[in-house]
């Protein structure tokens, strides 16, 4: 199977409309920011990946990716809150991914 079967959506695809939407991204760890969030990124851009803080297991796997690894993520689209928007001039500047399952396809 090719790898666009793993996934619902590419990291690029997300907009404001897929807000409330069950998504499964797979892609490259780009950066982990404060063991808050995982920028994940594939070929049509990047999403931001917001890691569960009442998740302690599933914190602790996402927390110890490093730059690079593979993974793919399940996860609900949310609403960015006012004021938190990304300022980049990208399509996914609203909406985030509260994650809730994560597979590791390849560490680094």
């Amino acid at each position: 199977p090719s790898s666009l079967s793993f996934r619902t959506h590419t990291c690029g695809q997300l907009r404001s409309h897929h807000v409330g939407e069950k998504v499964t991204l797979c892609g490259w760890v780009q950066y982990l920011r404060q063991d808050l969030f995982v920028i994940l990124r594939d070929f049509s851009g990047l999403t931001q990946v917001l890691i569960p803080q009442e998740e302690s297991a599933l914190k602790a796997v996402l927390c110890d990716l490093s730059v690079e690894s593979v993974v793919k993520v399940t996860g609900t689209v949310r609403k960015r809150p006012v004021g938190q928007e990304n300022k980049v001039t990208c399509y996914t500047q609203f909406c985030k991914i509260l994650i809730r399952q994560c597979s590791i396809l390849k560490t680094k």
